[in-house]
Parts: structure tokens; C-alpha cells; sequence
């Protein structure tokens, strides 16, 4: 689940932040962007999330194998390769995931700029419920944080702008 949840709002705010001066601007984005910019942005944080993830589960290996043997381990076991295939899957979903949230934004944008903005605010505001699980207080927080996140990707986006001929 914490693949899933990095990879759409890794999707979203990354390509928020590629196409603000785009959409933002009222030019829309190009279709023939649309795919490169997915898969750019899913690539990255599939790849981010996998080494982040290994090393994550390499470190548990070790504290496991030097508490039950009380030496470190010095040679690849099972669990070393169940590590990194659970590594590898996660990579896999927050892929999907980023892949979704970037689409999200950028579809939009290749129909109608404005859809673009809305598009942001609602799937901000889903997420939030989400993650909030009935909580009042947890859905303020949710959407505070990812509204920040959002408007600063956006910041960014808009200070140092794609420039795509016209």
C-alpha cells in the first residue's frame, strides 16, 4: 500500500511540476508529450522506490541474521532474494501507481488546460479521504500536506519552466 500511495502522489506532483508553466500558461500539453512524460516520471520513481525498498530489506536481513546467529551474514540466502523480489514488486506497483497519478494530471491537460487543475484538486481531495480512514482530523492533515506538496510542485514547476516550442 505504501508503494501504491508514493507512486500517485509521486505521479501527481512530478508531472504537476513538469507541466505547470504548460497548463498554467493555457498551452496545454502536446499529445506526443504525454506518453514520454508517463513512462519519465513512472521510470524514476519505480526505480527510486526499488533501491529504497532493497536496501530496506537488506537492512532487516542483517539485524535479523546478526540477532539470530550474533554474526553478520556473508553470503546471498533465500531471504536475501525474497527481499528483492518483494523489492522488485513494489517497484512494480508504485510504477502502475506513478504511471496513473501522472496520467491523471497530464490527460487532462492534453484536452483542456483547466481540466488539468481540477483534475489535481480532485484527485487530492480522493486521496485524502483515503488515506484519512474516517478521520476528520486525518483528512485535514492529508489534504493540508498534499496541498502544500502540490502547490509546491507547481512553485517549482512555474520557476523553472519546460519550454516547448510553439
Amino acid at each position: 500500500m505504501r508503494y501504491l500511495a508514493l507512486g500517485i502522489l509521486d505521479g501527481l506532483i512530478a508531472a504537476g511540476t513538469l507541466s505547470a508553466s504548460l497548463i498554467l500558461q493555457g498551452r496545454g500539453m502536446d499529445m506526443r508529450l504525454l506518453s514520454p512524460l508517463i513512462i519519465i516520471v513512472a521510470s524514476i520513481n519505480s526505480l527510486t522506490s526499488f533501491v529504497a525498498e532493497f536496501a530496506h530489506q537488506m537492512k532487516s536481513i542483517g539485524e535479523l541474521t546478526y540477532k539470530l546467529s550474533f554474526r553478520r551474514a556473508r553470503d546471498w540466502t533465500l531471504l536475501h532474494s525474497r527481499a528483492f523480489y518483494r523489492a522488485a514488486r513494489s517497484a512494480l506497483e508504485n510504477f502502475a501507481a506513478s504511471a496513473a497519478g501522472a496520467a491523471a494530471v497530464l490527460l487532462p491537460a492534453c484536452l483542456l488546460p483547466s481540466l488539468s487543475i481540477m483534475a489535481i484538486a480532485a484527485l487530492t481531495a480522493a486521496l485524502s479521504v483515503i488515506f484519512a480512514r474516517g478521520s476528520g482530523v486525518g483528512l485535514l492533515a492529508f489534504m493540508s500536506a498534499m496541498s502544500a506538496a502540490v502547490t509546491a510542485g507547481i512553485l517549482i514547476g512555474l520557476a523553472f519552466p519546460i519550454v516547448v516550442p510553439a
